[in-house]
């Protein structure tokens, strides 16, 4: 037994601690460069960045459009995250195939293919539905009656991408509520809505407040909705301005994205500080899981109920899909569709006469590959290292390590723009930058999956290969390895798909000479491609739906042999 409580063998430590270097590096160092040249530009303090934010045009304005877009798309969300969560749950009305589609929307219609989908459906005069509804009103308007390039057409779009946010968080919450506190509801004569609101709701309030967070952060950072639906000025909100002053301004006002993203990061840190306030005291549910989980019988209300989910996921991944293959196989956009001149042309012209898509294509699974084999593995090294090695150390690069999930992608753009372009470094226009930019962004991801791998796990295992006389790597390796390897493998691909959808930070870093799927679709959209843009769209989520869909695949053949 002497040999099992020997000290860890230095590779641990050693690996563990590089590897948390490297975190450090890609996360601590960008983000504190930035804040230091807000105050201090070319080291000398200065306030170069607030007097440029305080002197653009409509900053009143745009801080208001920013309030009312992520509000108004976030409360929308959160209500339908919290009834579908309900629903599958806590009910006889939940959808197995249904409940997995809300949750993988993100990743099967990437926000930005999925605002160019709606755009076609919903664009004031060729729109579809437009153009349906007022064929079925018999209006004479030729315009109307919705307009997706408007605050509600952003609203609403917003808020479809945003709900899974809710929907995840919510549901894994319900799912361990304890049965006997709505069953009690419902024997003191409590209806199905009246136990909702008073008992289903503020049981899971940790989790409402996580949520809230979640949809926070992710509004705030949400980039393609308003690049494509809201570039007018009564429109505009600070994602946008933050790519408007890098990208579109000559020269570039570095100095005012930097104020622009900070001012952005102090609210979501603001919300971080309320989050733990108000989780951290009072919010325990009395009893346990004693009871087994009993569905809510929802009689005339179970159908439907189905249909809302299905409306949903209709509306969020499916309309739109439609839209762009619709699109994509015209000559040009036109409500008149011509079904015998449809053709694959346009995806002949961007495979064969745009070389920058086929780079972009290529750059990005290049990209996807590299960040999730690196990703996965040194969040599998960091996860093993704390999980071995608690303490203070281990702990701090934990949080560092997860810091990423907390920041906006474009402001990660912005600070990796700030800490990597310049000398000693000088990574401006390369791939590398892009690489490291992702690896850092989804890093949280990753030590999720490798945290929830080795959950799984018992410790059990490594120690009894240590007392019949196994070194440390050589259990890993043998014991750990193989056990965790289905988790590992659908970590990584999930990697793949979000490093491919990836569009917020790749704004910012991607140039000519490293173009990605992202910022080469928004420049086939602006100048004016619109049928090679849905072709390109199409690609995109045929590729991230394949690889999202084997990642599921994969993942759950593996568990059941191993």
């Amino acid at each position: 037994m002497a040999r099992f409580f020997r000290p860890a063998l230095p590779w641990l430590a050693l690996i563990g601690l590089a590897a948390g270097a490297l975190i450090a590096l890609l996360v601590v160092f960008p983000l504190g460069l930035t804040i230091y040249r807000m105050f201090f530009g070319e080291g000398q303090l200065g306030l170069t960045g607030w007097n440029q934010m305080l002197q653009e045009p409509g900053l009143g304005n745009t801080l208001l459009n920013t309030m009312v877009f992520v509000g108004a798309s976030g409360l929308i969300a959160l209500s339908i995250g919290a009834v579908f969560a309900w629903l599958s749950e806590r009910t006889d009305a939940g959808l197995g195939w249904a409940s997995d589609v809300v949750s993988l929307v993100p990743l099967l219609l990437p926000s930005l293919a999925g605002t160019v989908g709606w755009v076609f459906l919903m664009a004031p005069k060729t729109g579809y539905i437009n153009i349906i509804l007022r064929y079925l009103t018999g209006s004479e308007e030729i315009e109307g009656p919705f307009n997706i390039f408007s605050m509600p057409g952003m609203i609403f779009v917003a808020a479809m991408y945003l709900v899974p946010y809710a929907y995840l968080t919510l549901s894994a919450a319900l799912r361990n509520l304890d049965a006997s506190l709505e069953e009690a509801s419902r024997v003191s004569g409590g209806g199905i809505f009246r136990t909702f609101f008073q008992i289903s709701m503020p049981a899971v309030t940790p989790a409402l407040i996580s949520a809230i967070v979640l949809i926070l952060m992710a509004g705030l950072g949400l980039f393609s909705i308003p690049a494509v639906l809201g570039t007018k000025p009564e429109t505009k909100v600070l994602s946008y301005l933050m790519y408007v002053v890098v990208e579109r301004e000559y020269p570039p006002r570095i100095a005012e994205a930097i104020v622009l993203s900070m001012v952005a990061l102090s609210v979501i840190q603001v919300a971080l500080l309320a989050q733990w306030f108000f989780t951290g005291r009072r919010f325990q549910t009395v009893g346990a899981r004693g009871l087994a989980r009993a569905n809510i019988p929802l009689g005339i209300w179970r159908m439907p109920a189905r249909v809302l989910m299905l409306m949903y996921v209709a509306g969020a991944a499916i309309l739109p899909l439609l839209a762009l293959i619709l699109v994509s196989l015209q000559q040009y956009w036109t409500p008149n569709i011509n079904w015998a001149s449809l053709s694959l042309s346009n995806y002949a012209y961007i495979f064969f006469e745009k070389p920058i898509v086929v780079a972009a294509l290529q750059n990005s699974l290049e990209l996807g590959f590299a960040v999730a084999v690196s990703g996965m593995a040194v969040a599998t090294v960091l996860s093993y290292y704390i999980s071995r090695k608690p303490g203070l150390m281990t702990r701090i690069v934990d949080n560092v390590a997860m810091l990423p999930a907390t920041i906006p992608h474009i402001i990660m753009g912005i600070a990796f723009l700030v800490a990597f372009t310049a000398k000693p470094f000088s990574l401006y226009g390369t791939t590398t930058l892009l690489f490291l930019a992702y690896l850092a962004v989804y890093m949280p991801q990753a030590m999720q999956s490798s945290k929830f791998a080795f959950s799984q796990v018992s410790p059990e295992l490594m120690e009894a290969s240590r007392v019949f006389g196994a070194g440390e790597f050589k259990s890993f390796v043998r014991i750990m390895m193989p056990l965790i390897l289905p988790s590992t493998i659908a970590g990584m691909l999930i990697l793949a798909v979000l490093t491919m959808a990836e569009t917020n930070a790749s704004v910012i870093l991607a140039k000519v000479n490293n173009p990605v799927v992202g910022p080469t679709l928004f420049i086939l959209w602006y100048d004016g491609l619109v049928p090679p843009v849905a072709a390109f769209a199409v690609v995109i989520c045929a590729i991230n739906g394949l690889i999202a869909l084997a990642s599921m695949y994969i993942g759950r053949t593996l568990s059941r042999g191993r």
